[in-house]
């Protein structure tokens, strides 16, 4: 039994045994729905929204906001600060939020935007946070990572041992059991999502991927990543990045992290990363070279 909705701007389906009924799907979708509203960044009202709206200010916030803030903060340096939750300037230097297309930034657009870009600006304080004036903070390298992982929770909970939880093709947890030993995730071709590349096997662990297929933009014929680099501004031209690791959260916010490292940071960024989190990836580079750790 399955069932998708549409929620964090992309189709959410759940899929569980029949007879354990409508209603526990029901209570599963509440369950994202409740996340979108308290952690997306593009709900107003959310604690990440309040955040942004009051920038300069301290903001009263909820103990998994403070969590999430502490590992996302953790991974940007790790990372120098290639993956930065605070790249939202970047993101609308680019024109990723207009309809009319993109365009490159100015060398003066690009350095303002940049100046406004340091996850180590977000201050910490017990149950408040605060960001610089002209700082945004964006959710969708990790909000929908969430929902799932809090779905597979209660799906546990209820007793619950064999379902699948995909979130928009981007982040996907699996539950097995002897009687279904692994599920099988479609990954796409890293320049078309339309064509399939290879099914890889799934149990009792998340899925995560990076890329660009489904949304870049394309100026003077030219393709560009919505991932932006935190530091040189430039969208990544890393080509795709899979990851498997426990939970989603962790997993959609490292393959974003490791798809937007440059090639000269890549093994360095990886190797620091791997000593925190435990996590197995596949990297495919501009050329289309794939980088993998052996367990993947």
């Amino acid at each position: 039994m399955a069932q998708t909705r549409w929620l964090f701007h992309c189709h959410c389906k759940i899929k569980i045994p029949l007879h354990h009924g409508e209603g526990l799907l029901d209570d599963c979708f509440a369950i994202m729905e409740q996340v979108d509203r308290l952690y997306n960044s593009y709900q107003s009202g959310s604690f990440f929204d309040q955040i942004n709206q009051q920038a300069g200010t301290w903001v009263r916030v909820d103990d998994t906001t403070i969590k999430l803030l502490q590992t996302l903060k953790r991974i940007s340096v790790l990372t120098d600060g290639a993956y930065a939750i605070s790249s939202m300037p970047l993101l609308q230097g680019w024109g990723f939020y207009e309809q009319d297309g993109g365009r490159i930034p100015t060398p003066t657009a690009l350095s303002d935007a940049l100046s406004r870009v340091d996850d180590e600006a977000i201050q910490l304080e017990s149950n408040r946070v605060r960001i610089a004036k002209g700082q945004s903070l964006i959710t969708g390298s990790f909000a929908k990572a969430i929902a799932a992982d809090r779905v597979i929770a209660h799906l546990r909970a209820q007793g619950v041992t064999d379902a699948i939880v995909n979130a928009g093709g981007s982040s996907i947890c699996a539950l097995n059991d002897a009687s279904h030993p692994q599920w099988h995730v479609r990954v796409p071709d890293p320049l078309s999502a339309e064509q399939a590349q290879l099914r890889l096997p799934l149990a009792n662990a998340c899925f995560s991927l990076s890329g660009s297929a489904n949304n870049h933009l394309v100026i003077d014929d030219k393709r560009y990543s919505h991932i932006v680099h935190g530091r040189t501004g430039w969208p990544a031209n890393t080509r795709q990045v899979l990851l498997r690791t426990d939970d989603a959260f962790l997993g959609d916010a490292l393959s974003t992290a490791i798809f937007v490292l440059t090639p000269s940071q890549r093994d360095a960024v990886i190797a620091k990363l791997a000593q925190e989190f435990s996590f197995s990836y596949r990297r495919v580079e501009e050329q289309g070279k794939q980088i993998q750790s052996t367990c993947f």
